[in-house]
């Protein structure tokens, strides 16, 4: 694990990634700013009545500038906190390229990968985008309720649902470069725990500001990386063959 996120890391020098790697940081600091615009329009948006209520206008300041404050920053940890799952829909644009350049030198005796039709990658991407962020929205409800209730906890199923959805999201997208969507479902399920570990390092990239803004470049090189290290074709077609036999003699 350690050694495939060094390889990622070191690969960001390599001038195939140079081109991909300036796009996906202007477009991740971009994103990044538009959530965190969005959050902060939602939480001042909210009337906290203080106009007047102190009597003093200075006072009255004082409170507002507090109020701003941490409404700012809470702004920024939420959008930390959904950077991840739009990430997902960013990572879509870059994929091919990146995967491409990390076989190319560390895996030059593949065969050439499948090239999926258009339709297929962006019904692929929409879909795992609205559904990271439908979910992590929900997080937001769980999360604001623990910090008042249990603030030391109140990351942990933040983490827990993001290693999960990262770990599985990422390696069925690399997956389906390799396989068709079928079998490239059985695989993954049958990696999930070592994909729930791998999403975990995800989510630490994705919620490190500034690092995260490289989070889906060294994300997609890292995660080819864990792809091939258990990815087997044999095995994967033995098991799809059991898989689709069952489920014929249960119908």
């Amino acid at each position: 694990m350690f050694r495939d996120l060094s390889r990622a890391i070191s690969q960001l020098r390599d001038p195939k990634l140079f081109k991909p790697l300036v796009l996906s940081l202007i477009a991740a600091a971009i994103l990044l700013g538009l959530l965190i615009a969005i959050a902060l329009w939602g939480i001042t948006s909210l009337d906290y009545g203080t106009g007047g209520l102190f009597g003093a206008s200075l006072l009255d300041r004082a409170i507002q500038w507090l109020i701003d404050t941490a409404a700012f920053a809470l702004a920024v940890v939420i959008a930390l906190m959904l950077f991840p799952a739009a990430a997902i829909g960013l990572q879509s644009l870059f994929l091919d390229d990146i995967a491409d350049a990390v076989e190319a030198r560390y895996y030059p005796n593949l065969p050439p990968a499948r090239r999926q039709a258009m339709g297929e990658i962006v019904a692929t991407a929409l879909r795992l985008t609205l559904v990271m962020l439908a979910l992590n929205l929900a997080m937001l409800v769980v999360w604001l309720v623990l910090l008042l209730i249990a603030t030391p906890i109140a990351p942990v199923p933040f983490y827990i649902m993001n290693s999960y959805l990262l770990g599985r999201e990422y390696f069925e997208l690399l997956a389906l470069r390799r396989m068709p969507p079928l079998e490239a479902n059985v695989l993954r399920r049958q990696k999930l725990g070592w994909n729930m570990a791998d999403g975990f390092v995800l989510t630490l990239l994705f919620t490190i500001p500034l690092l995260n803004l490289a989070g889906p470049i060294i994300a997609a090189a890292y995660m080819t990386h864990r792809f091939h290290r258990t990815w087997n074709p044999g095995a994967a077609d033995d098991d799809l063959g059991l898989e689709l036999n069952s489920k014929k003699r249960l119908s």
